[in-house]
């Protein structure tokens, strides 16, 4: 993963937990309100796009918005930090590099991230 020192949000996107599978999401917020009702009867989902196969000439159909009902609780902007989260709650280590096309060099590498360390926020900080 390419070094983003701003930890910039990418537009419009959020991550949390889809409240069904436990897994994160990422796609756009929407919040389901009822007329004249409370916030606790508001329901909060991400909607993110769906693709599947593209049959016998390959590549890949766009399937629309999908509405997953996620916990409000662990809704945060989708920035280069949620990536890592994302990445580690995979079971996967995270590489942050200074370039992209030179993962492999190890002089390339910022920091490395195991699956189960905690994320450096500060790194992101200077």
């Amino acid at each position: 993963m390419e070094f983003d020192k701003e930890n910039s949000q990418e537009e419009y996107l959020h991550i949390a937990k889809g409240l069904d599978s436990k897994e994160y999401e990422v796609g756009y917020v929407v919040i389901h309100k009822p007329w004249y009702s409370p916030e606790s009867c508001w329901v909060y989902y991400i909607l993110r796009d769906e693709y599947g196969g593209g049959g016998l000439n390959g590549g890949a159909v766009d399937l629309g918005l999908k509405k997953i009902e996620v916990d409000k609780n662990t809704i945060e902007p989708y920035r280069q930090t949620a990536a890592v989260k994302i990445e580690q709650s995979r079971g996967h280590e995270v590489l942050i590099v200074k370039n992209i096309s030179n993962q492999d060099d190890e002089n390339n590498i910022i920091f490395r991230i195991g699956v189960n360390d905690n994320i450096p926020f500060d790194l992101w900080n200077k």
